[in-house]
């Protein structure tokens, strides 16, 4: 007896009885067959997202050329005069160094920086006592050398006329008028002892050379100093400077006289005028700002170097071409614009922007008059988008 006759197992007609058996013994479970399913009807979304996706193209490029509707703006030009203001300080134009041509030790000190001082006021004085020695050694040298001229002199008179009369050589006269040279030679050489006696006791006196403004004193009484070490350093009157750092963007031709007002912030009733002097051709990295020096015309006495100063600068009018922010725009070389072109398409414009206002900037290059940019609506536009005007401006 076979073991189907014990356990019979229905198949499925016309199906082989194995293969029958087979499938119902292995056949899946009721929840992996749930999930088969599940499998199946994400792949049929699946599908039909992607038809629907490939069916709407056909749509996209008529939607993108529908023209944008922006605001159109008409580029004009207008002059304008420019007026800046800034904020620097005083400096001196050039500064001169007081030192002792001698060294020595520093007895007097009269002037302290900030201080004004005439040409020949004595600035400071150093110990002369060897000088002054020295000197009374020139001079006694120099009275004992005259005297010995004096007899030498007096000699060589008296053996000339001897020799007149027959009473004398004429080699003793040579003598005597050897010995005469010789003496004259020596006063000479005293003379000149006590001169430079004289120098070097006068150098021991520090005198203002030119009338001026001690911007900084380095020497104190008791110091050791050496000689042609700076003691004060100096700034002539009459020759101070205000030094600004004004934008890189401020165009000043320092070949043109600009007219610069002067005000002292600390003391704003001193007023003075300057005309700008020197312009530096160099950009500081980390300001992005570029040195300017005016030159003061005739410094007020209250002007001390270092004090804070305020200018103010017209520049003359010129030709500009002002657009409000919405048309700003930048591309990776810089600033730039959407003009509109004949086909009433955009296209970025790259431009040159002088300065910001409030509610504007002025462009001074890049742009033509007469041309169309577009304004409200910039930031919606890409390259060669259509658009229509919703709103002309000026």
């Amino acid at each position: 007896m076979s073991l189907s006759q014990v356990f019979p197992i229905p198949t499925r007609a016309g199906a082989p009885a194995g293969r029958s058996r087979l499938r119902q013994r292995f056949a899946p479970a009721p929840a992996l067959r749930g999930r088969a399913a599940v499998r199946r009807g994400a792949g049929a979304l699946l599908r039909a997202g992607v038809a629907a996706a490939l069916l709407a193209l056909p749509l996209a490029p008529a939607l993108a050329e529908t023209p944008l509707a922006v605001e159109f703006i008409t580029v004009q030009s207008t002059d304008q005069s420019t007026r800046y203001e800034a904020t620097g300080e005083v400096a001196p134009r050039e500064t001169i160094s007081a030192a002792f041509r001698e060294g020595g030790r520093v007895v007097e000190v009269n002037f302290d920086e900030g201080d004004r001082v005439e040409a020949g006021t004595v600035l400071a004085r150093i110990d002369d006592t060897q000088q002054r020695e020295s000197l009374n050694a020139a001079k006694a040298s120099l009275a004992a050398q005259e005297a010995t001229l004096s007899e030498a002199t007096a000699d060589e008179t008296r053996q000339a006329r001897l020799l007149e009369r027959g009473f004398t050589t004429r080699a003793t006269r040579d003598d005597a008028r050897q010995t005469l040279l010789a003496a004259q030679s020596a006063v000479e050489q005293a003379r000149a002892e006590v001169s430079q006696a004289q120098t070097d006791l006068d150098d021991t006196v520090l005198k203002a050379p030119v009338d001026a403004i001690i911007t900084q004193r380095t020497a104190e009484v008791g110091q050791v100093i050496s000689a042609a070490e700076a003691a004060y350093s100096l700034a002539p009157q009459g020759q101070l400077d205000a030094v600004f750092n004004v934008p890189d963007s401020l165009f000043i031709d320092p070949k043109e006289a600009f007219d610069v007002d002067l005000q002292l912030i600390d003391r704003p009733n001193v007023v003075m005028t300057g005309s700008v002097r020197e312009v530096s051709p160099l950009v500081n990295e980390e300001t992005g700002a570029v040195e300017v020096k005016v030159a003061i015309e005739t410094p007020s006495p209250a002007v001390q170097i270092g004090a804070p100063i305020r200018g103010t600068i017209t520049l003359p009018p010129r030709q500009v071409m002002q657009l409000p922010w919405t048309a700003l725009t930048a591309t990776s070389h810089g600033l730039a614009v959407w003009v509109v072109t004949g086909e009433q398409r955009v296209a970025l414009r790259d431009i040159e922007v002088d300065h910001y206002g409030s509610g504007s900037f002025t462009v001074i290059s890049g742009l033509d008059v007469g041309e169309t940019v577009v304004g409200r609506g910039a930031s919606l536009l890409y390259p060669d988008r259509p658009v229509v005007a919703a709103e002309v401006g000026r």
